[in-house]
């Protein structure tokens, strides 16, 4: 079992250089040391700070840290970042990054984490990104072993959508499916287990199937799309008659 983290959270720090004059936050668990004074830690805590940049990180972690190729975990969660550092690059161990409520913009920039062959948990809700058309897709697609992402689990679908999207080269659609649309109401109410985001999301990701199974050339990729799509028109389909039993809108 791994040593707890190296908690340097909520310090005020503006840059990595002051953090060496830190001490680290005590927790439940203990932090033990090597003979020179290093903790044998494979998990960094920097969040809720003023940190606007990454100069000097792998200073800090060599500083603190026994083994800091071996780096696990990072939280730099709650910070002023506007880009993610190449840095990153170099924490080959990375499993875990936390990104979230900073101010990275550009979603590419996500691109330059795509060697981190064990980074399975990430998180940049938060950050302006969030609202770039694709985010969730795009993360997915750039990062091969993400499974968690944004504190909600990525499914298997969602990933072989994403591939398809992205690695092969498609524009994002477009639009919703009339067809299976329906009535809805207002609010964000929930009725039924069943609420006007989940709706929504379904309309989008059937269309989204539909969409790509009419541009794939190749007949595999057609029959997996088409049932994909089919899978999803049925779970709102679903959907929109347990609404109607709850009452959230008239059946006609």
């Amino acid at each position: 079992m791994y040593d707890p983290p190296v908690d340097l959270s909520f310090k005020d720090l503006t840059t990595l250089t002051d953090a060496t004059a830190e001490v680290p936050r005590c927790g439940v668990r203990i932090l033990t040391t090597t003979s020179d004074g290093k903790y044998r830690s494979r998990a960094v805590r920097l969040n809720n700070n003023n940190i606007s940049n990454l100069t000097g990180l792998g200073f800090l972690l060599g500083h603190f840290l026994s083994q800091p190729s071996l780096l696990g975990w990072l939280d730099l969660s709650f910070n002023k970042l506007e880009h993610i550092d190449s840095v990153f690059c170099d924490m080959p161990e990375l499993r875990i990054l936390y990104l979230h409520g900073n101010c990275i913009s550009n979603l590419n920039e996500v691109d330059k984490l795509r060697q981190l062959q064990y980074l399975h948990t990430i998180t940049l809700h938060g950050n302006k990104v969030e609202s770039t058309n694709g985010y969730r897709a795009h993360v997915i697609a750039v990062l091969p072993a993400l499974k968690h992402m944004d504190f909600s689990g990525v499914s298997k679908d969602e990933r072989e959508l994403a591939n398809i999207k992205f690695k092969g080269g498609l524009e994002e659609p477009h639009g919703v499916v009339s067809a299976i649309e329906g009535d809805k109401g207002g609010g964000g109410e929930q009725q039924g287990g069943v609420s006007d985001d989940q709706a929504v999301q379904r309309r989008l990701r059937a269309q989204d199937y539909w969409d790509l199974c009419m541009s794939r050339s190749t007949r595999p990729q057609r029959s997996r799309l088409l049932g994909l799509c089919l899978h999803a028109a049925a779970s709102l389909w679903y959907d929109k008659e347990k609404r109607k039993d709850h009452g959230y809108f008239p059946r006609r």
